[in-house]
């Protein structure tokens, strides 16, 4: 027998600032301020929006709030394990992930948000999940080299979450950041919800002599958040390989070749809350005087597991002993019955109802090539990967039907899930005369510009103009990692790229050129259409004009998203051992690194590397936010 046990703990604290859309977003904002504005007035004031500047005030944004973000977290896990008979093995783990959060956000009474009386929202969070996995295998090879190893398991999961939070203000004084001083609650919520998996399982993996191999699974998962009749989904698998280069005829010296294929399928329920099946109701709502309930969400008892079924078949090279190896897969993946939100009417009361929507179709081509070469002293290690993956719709419940995801993406069979939706701009009216009659009606002019009309009617509008312009999806993308070291010395070089995924700037606050009081960027000024031939891509500037910019969802704003980043530079030197042995320890490494040390891209904004959300249909999407940071690194590494 043996026994085993492991434990992690972590606390993690994080200050924030405003960024996104918020009104008082750091970034977008101090673009959008007058070179002459000032934080202060004379006396030491603050300046204000609407008096003295044209937005919040930045400054007195962050010195007068408190936000943060406070999370605790341990997990861990414990295992029994044993051989009770010869190849028979067993292993029972209990494992757990306990998380508490505290969000806090504080406003004075002299922030902008601070009602004039001091604000404080104070949210927690509960999470724990738990996992209990029971695992029996056997293994069996004889002489012959035929090897067979077995393996049942069973795995229980349950998660579950507990939320509160409160939101008090009228403070005696911005020193008392706590609610019980508060002089009235304005909002007070709480919530808690759990959900549970069940898991069966089954394994077998036959080879024989190394060189044929095949493994059999077999799964069925059972999840609480799916109604009864639909709880469980079966999920099979098989692959096989045949490494060729063990054959006799194979007579290629220091090479390897195998050849290996696999058909499987797996089972999605993320994405969807602990009761999705079910019609919930909330309390807190006053009906005469007395306290009621209202429905909140639709449920729906005929929601089943989101299954994807992937084809894949594969070659590994190996050259010269592994000094080049290539790997290249293809494969094929259905994935049936989605989950997602369908928007519904809103005279049912509902504007969405979680069902299965449809299905999609992936396809794709991975390719890896890795290399390790030395002489003279020097290693050099490469690796580089790149991916070709499409996808499309292939289903939805009305195969006729667009379905809007947001203002800015849409679904529809045969087009790629993450596609922009929008008006597509086609250049800018050079001369009045290009104006069609019932648009120059409306007051467009020459240095407007023009938008496609679909459906030829002479108007341009969302319902009937807009088209399919292009996804958020790469056409290829990868990495390549090399590093090189010599007489103790290390340098490594890790690139990451991507080709041909769009991005929409939700920002488009210096871009306006007179539709609001908002200053523009100097770039997008000096390149405005003036005169006849002057620009095809950036409109004249004009007050209370709000065709050019924010009338429409339009590809003015859709931009190349490609890049090449470099994630990571290192140098490091390594002290020679007998040195380091001197200074009573077996090793001193000390190097300097460079995190995002550089960035290539056609975007012309900060960062296309971005999104405001994770959702595969909402992609693409930024607003400014955040870059991701570039920082250097000193450090020494010491072992004993």
């Amino acid at each position: 027998l043996s026994v085993g046990m492991n434990l992690t703990a972590s606390h993690t604290y994080s200050d924030r600032v405003p960024d996104g859309n918020m009104g008082t977003s750091i970034l977008t904002h101090a673009l959008e301020h007058r070179p002459w504005d000032t934080p202060y007035h004379p006396d030491g004031s603050y300046t204000i929006k609407d008096v003295d500047l044209l937005h919040y005030n930045l400054i007195q944004a962050i010195n007068e709030q408190d936000v943060y973000n406070r999370n605790f977290r341990m997990f861990g896990s414990t295992y029994l394990a044993g051989t009770p008979i010869k190849g028979l093995k067993f292993k029972t783990s209990i494992g757990g992930d306990f998380m508490y959060a505290e969000d806090h956000i504080y406003y004075t009474a002299k922030h902008m948000y601070g009602n004039s009386v001091g604000l404080l929202t104070d949210a927690r969070k509960a999470y724990t999940s738990v996992v209990i996995d029971n695992i029996l295998s056997y293994g069996f090879s004889s002489t012959r080299g035929f090897a067979i190893d077995i393996m049942l398991g069973h795995s229980f999961q349950k998660d579950a979450s507990s939320t509160a939070s409160q939101t008090g203000q009228g403070f005696p004084s911005s020193d008392f950041d706590v609610n019980s001083v508060a002089a009235e609650y304005t909002d007070v919520t709480s919530g808690m919800s759990s959900w549970a998996l069940q898991s069966f399982m089954f394994r077998t993996t036959l080879k024989y002599q190394s060189r044929y191999l095949l493994t059999l699974t077999a799964r069925a998962d059972g999840s609480s958040k799916f109604a009864r009749e639909n709880r469980y989904g079966f999920f099979p698998s098989a692959s096989a390989g045949w490494v060729v280069s063990k054959e006799p005829f194979w007579t290629a010296h220091r090479t390897e070749f195998k050849l290996r294929t696999s058909f499987g399928v797996t089972g999605n329920q993320g994405g969807i809350g602990a009761y999705a099946y079910q019609t919930l109701a909330n309390g807190g709502y006053n009906y005469l005087n007395e306290n009621g309930i209202a429905l909140m969400t639709q449920g729906n008892r005929d929601l089943r597991w989101e299954k994807a079924s992937q084809f894949d078949i594969g070659a590994d090279l190996s050259f010269w002993s592994g000094a080049l190896t290539v790997s290249a897969d293809l494969f094929q993946k259905d994935t049936k019955d989605l989950l997602y939100n369908k928007p519904t009417s809103a005279v049912s009361g509902f504007t969405y109802k979680i069902s299965n929507i449809g299905s999609m179709r992936n396809r794709g081509l991975e390719l890896t090539i890795g290399s390790e070469l030395s002489g003279h002293g020097v290693l050099w290690k490469g690796d580089f990967n790149i991916s070709f993956i499409k996808n499309r719709l292939t289903s939805l419940l009305d195969d006729n039907d667009i379905v809007t995801t947001d203002d800015y993406h849409a679904l529809k069979v045969d087009e790629e899930v993450g596609s922009f939706y929008m008006i597509r701009m086609l250049g800018i009216y050079q001369d009045d005369s290009q104006v069609p009659e019932t648009l120059y009606k409306q007051g467009i002019r020459a240095g407007d510009v023009i938008y496609e009309d679909v459906n030829g009617d002479g108007e341009i509008d969302t319902v009937n103009d807009s088209q399919f312009v292009g996804s958020a999806n790469p056409v290829f993308s990868g990495g390549l990692n090399n590093s090189i070291s010599w007489k103790g010395f290390d340098l490594s070089l890790f690139l990451t790229f991507s080709y041909g995924n769009k991005i929409y700037q939700t920002w488009t606050g210096g871009l306006r050129l007179g539709n609001g009081e908002w200053p523009a960027q100097r770039s997008e000024a000096l390149a405005r259409w003036t005169g006849p031939g002057t620009s095809s891509s950036v409109p004249r500037a004009i007050y209370g004009m709000s065709w050019n910019s924010t009338k429409f969802k339009s590809t003015r704003f859709l931009h190349d998203a490609s890049y090449l980043r470099c994630r990571n530079l290192s140098l490091g030197y390594t002290i020679p051992p007998d040195k380091s042995r001197m200074a009573g320890m077996t090793s001193i490494r000390v190097y300097v690194a460079a995190d995002n040390l550089f960035l290539i891209s056609p975007y012309r904004y900060i960062d296309p590397e971005v999104n405001t959300s994770l959702d595969a249909t909402k992609m693409g999407l930024d607003c400014m936010w955040i870059p991701q940071p570039r920082s250097f690194t000193f450090g020494v590494t010491v072992k004993f």
